[in-house]
């Protein structure tokens, strides 16, 4: 599977970054407080143009995300009308993808919640398909429960819109645990799990990182993105700031049997 590395930072990185696009530079992740800014916009857009892929995590504020889905109905109105104004900014400066930090932890236990969040989704394809954008749903790695993969994998399936993901957030302080079960935890996932988040400290932790990326196995259609958060971004050293695909894999692998069982997963 192809597998693209690249970089998320804040809104306040993207003014630190080269003017011209550093050829490495592959795929950028920026927060939504970036699309405020109009010189962010303008670089963004330039290094879009020239063949970088744009992201937007948190296009709307996830305190605000998380309890949209049980306000009144004149509240999700006025949060739909932010969402398109969001994404009309999003699709100038060249994003392809959005994300939304929705409170996913609560699908499972409140019915009623996982409910009205499918209503709101469906509300706003005609914007998406507008705008040409790809909806990405926040989610946790590992799962707090065994039943994760599985819950994300029905939310989806209910929500019957292909332009509809997940982004898996990797919290490195929270992958110090045994590998074993990874697989099957993500196994109900191996046609969604296409979009990696991995937050600090990456770089000391890498070899479990690698490892839950890999577990998720191969089968995805769309290319694999890994984003690597990191805390600043120096002008000569962008290409430095995350490793390559081959670099990412190789390098952090415990022992050349883990390559072996990662190509049967």
């Amino acid at each position: 599977m192809n597998t693209i590395c690249g970089i998320s930072i804040t809104a306040d990185e993207v003014g630190h970054l080269p003017d011209n696009c550093p050829a490495a530079l592959r795929q950028i992740e920026v927060g939504g407080d970036a699309l405020s800014d109009i010189a962010s916009r303008r670089k963004l857009r330039h290094y879009a143009d020239r063949g970088c892929f744009i992201a937007v995590r948190d296009l709307v504020e996830p305190h605000l995300a998380r309890l949209i889905p049980t306000e009144n109905a004149a509240m999700r109105h006025e949060f739909a009308g932010l969402l398109r104004d969001r994404c009309a900014i999003a699709n100038k400066l060249g994003a392809t993808e959005v994300g939304v930090a929705f409170d996913l932890a609560r699908i499972d236990a409140e019915p009623e919640y996982r409910r009205v969040l499918l209503t709101f989704l469906r509300s706003c394809y005609g914007v998406l398909d507008e705008f040409k954008l790809r909806l990405l749903l926040s989610g946790s790695f590992p799962f707090a429960a065994p039943t994760g993969g599985t819950l994300l994998l029905e939310l989806l399936r209910d929500a019957m819109y292909p332009q509809l993901g997940v982004m898996l957030e990797v919290r490195t302080d929270q992958v110090e645990q045994s590998r074993a079960g990874w697989a099957d935890d993500l196994r109900p996932m191996r046609f969604f799990s296409d979009r990696w988040r991995l937050r600090p400290d990456w770089a000391s932790r890498g070899g479990r990182c690698a490892m839950a990326v890999a577990a998720a196995g191969g089968s995805c259609l769309n290319p694999r993105r890994v984003f690597f958060s990191v805390d600043s971004v120096e002008p000569d050293a962008v290409a430095g700031a995350f490793p390559t695909a081959d670099d990412f894999f190789a390098a952090t692998c415990a022992d050349a049997a883990f390559k072996e069982e990662e190509k049967e997963i």
